[in-house]
């Protein structure tokens, strides 16, 4: 509960009353009123908290303000400030980085936000399997205001989908499309057993006719803020001399969506093999489609999906308030 005071010919709010108690001035938390035989809470210490270092395991807001002396059952005023350059990140893709539990109704909760606010980045796909989606920013069961004015909020990119089978044989190997980016925590890559060439967002091409193989590594985990991961390939040909062509999808950067794979046979004849993975997606973006190729030319190449963009914020059917921040380069992933 708000207390004011008359400051210059205005109302003004008090944020900290103290008392002097034993020679000193000591913080008042509650302030309580006798009146009609009941007592009242008539003021209630507002809290600023700091994030001035990386909280790589999340930070639930509810746990910190019991740390910081509230009582967990009254109305609390609190605003939490995010550091310029402080990432607040997710643990994994099941959990939000900034977490905001229930809270007593007349209770506010302001987020000035000037660091990074980011979800978990999906797995990408393993073998023939679909990519995984990212893991949301913010999730909030109580009202919020947010100024992202100076700060970036955003959702895990979704993972590639992984582009190819796991034979047992030794020319076909098992094929992971790209992780995607969260900050510095993006999703891992799929499974796979070489070294790719190239940095996080580039992707990866390779032809190769007549018989034999060519086969390069399963995907590679981003390594820029923003930016989802490419995805590399194996790539085999045999029989009857024609052209095998695959070119992984590229890691989405900022709020992009991750490249699609792409595989393709030419000339007649024969039988061969071809694996593209899906790239990562970027912030809050969907993962890129993973695809493979398996027998003649004529036959149709089969598709992995990749994982959804993960949330900018998961609201629970809450209010979100804007002071400043909501745009396309400060927000990333959707408000649901």
């Amino acid at each position: 509960m708000p207390l004011h005071v008359r400051n210059g010919g205005s109302w003004k709010q008090v944020r900290t009353l103290s008392v002097r108690n034993g020679g000193a001035w000591k913080t008042v938390r509650q302030a309580w009123i006798r009146s009609n035989g009941t007592w009242r809470l008539f003021f209630q210490n507002a809290f600023n908290l700091t994030i001035s270092s990386n909280q790589t395991s999340g930070y639930n807001l509810n746990n910190a303000l019991v740390a910081a002396g509230w009582n967990g059952s009254t109305p609390v005023q609190v605003t939490v400030t995010i550091n310029s350059g402080v990432q607040v990140r997710a643990p994994n893709t099941s959990t939000g980085a900034f977490v905001v539990g229930s809270l007593p109704a007349g209770s506010s909760v302001t987020i000035i936000n000037r660091g990074f606010i980011l979800g978990r980045g999906g797995d990408g796909g393993s073998h023939s399997s679909t990519g995984k989606p990212g893991g949301p920013a913010i999730v909030t069961s109580y009202n919020i205001s947010i100024d992202n004015t100076l700060g970036y909020i955003a959702g895990g990119g979704g993972g590639g989908g992984g582009g190819g089978v796991n034979d047992s044989g030794t020319d076909t190997y098992a094929y992971g499309g790209g992780g995607a980016g969260g900050g510095s925590g993006p999703g891992n890559a799929g499974n796979g057993g070489w070294t790719c060439p190239g940095s996080g967002g580039s992707s990866v091409s390779v032809s190769r006719s007549g018989s034999g193989n060519t086969r390069m590594a399963a995907g590679k985990t981003g390594t820029s803020a923003g930016s989802g991961s490419a995805a590399c390939g194996v790539f085999v040909t045999s029989g009857t001399p024609f052209t095998v062509s695959a070119t992984s999808g590229a890691g989405g950067s900022g709020g992009g969506a991750g490249g699609h794979g792409v595989v393709s046979f030419s000339g007649s004849g024969g039988t061969g093999k071809a694996h593209a993975g899906g790239g990562g997606g970027g912030w809050g973006a969907a993962g890129g489609t993973g695809r493979y190729h398996v027998g003649s030319p004529g036959a149709s190449p089969v598709n992995r999906s990749g994982g959804a963009g993960g949330r900018a914020i998961t609201t629970n059917g809450k209010a979100i308030s804007w002071i400043g921040g909501y745009q396309p380069n400060r927000t990333f992933g959707a408000i649901v």
